[in-house]
């Protein structure tokens, strides 16, 4: 998955949104249409789902404060995550693997926690759905969203590589127990709101991860008719 160029690789966390808004002319858009169709997505629950999501938050509910980074990933968003079903026969999700492409003329790279694409051992394009983890929404040195935009451009680019038909990228990133989701087509990107997931809000970041499986199916699908 690698292009090649004139420019050095440069890694995800070395972009913030001020620099990828400079270099590429990323775009931020309040309140995207695709981020809209997004959330008020509204997946069914049956009494055993609710009921293991209920449990889940009364088990971190006192502790999450105190997990670091692997705990929070293990113990708690592996859970929710997986509600989803992000897995199927056409579509798989990876983590901690490397991504690295050129985007316009600049080479990215970077480790990538969580994401959604094609192939069954190691990742292909078309690439989906990106997920950051985070202890702080916002560090001196770092901006958990200027990072996760960095890796969904580098995988806009990777898609479109081969000629393949445009599609949007989704993405989130979570800060301990708040979970933003992001949408970015072409150069506009679009930023939810915070969900907590201690809330009632956990059931609508279960939808969001749920229309997220619908909408690989439909890409796919779409990719299969038109043979892009």
């Amino acid at each position: 998955m690698k292009s090649h160029g004139k420019k050095p690789e440069k890694s995800f966390e070395k972009w913030n949104r001020d620099t990828l808004t400079q270099v590429f002319g990323l775009h931020f858009i309040e309140n995207h249409p695709l981020l809209q169709q997004w959330l008020q997505y509204s997946s069914s629950f049956t009494k055993e789902e609710k009921q293991y999501l209920i449990n889940l938050q009364n088990n971190a509910a006192y502790r999450l404060d105190t997990w670091n980074t692997a705990e929070l990933r293990f113990k708690f968003i592996s859970f929710i995550v997986n509600m989803a079903n992000l897995d199927t026969d056409v579509s798989t999700s990876f983590l901690s693997r490397k991504i690295n492409a050129a985007v316009q003329d600049q080479q990215m790279s970077g480790v990538v926690d969580f994401f959604v694409a094609t192939g069954s051992v190691e990742p292909r394009e078309p690439l989906f759905f990106f997920l950051h983890e985070y202890k702080q929404e916002r560090k001196r040195e770092s901006d958990p969203l200027g990072q996760l935009l960095a890796a969904m451009l580098t995988a806009q680019a990777l898609n479109e590589s081969e000629g393949r038909k445009p599609h949007p990228i989704y993405g989130c990133y979570v800060v301990g127990r708040m979970w933003f989701f992001v949408v970015l087509e072409g150069l506009e990107y679009s930023v939810s709101l915070e969900y907590s997931a201690l809330k009632e809000e956990i059931f609508g970041i279960v939808s969001a991860l749920r229309f997220v499986r619908e909408q690989i199916l439909e890409i796919l699908q779409d990719s299969s008719r038109t043979g892009l």
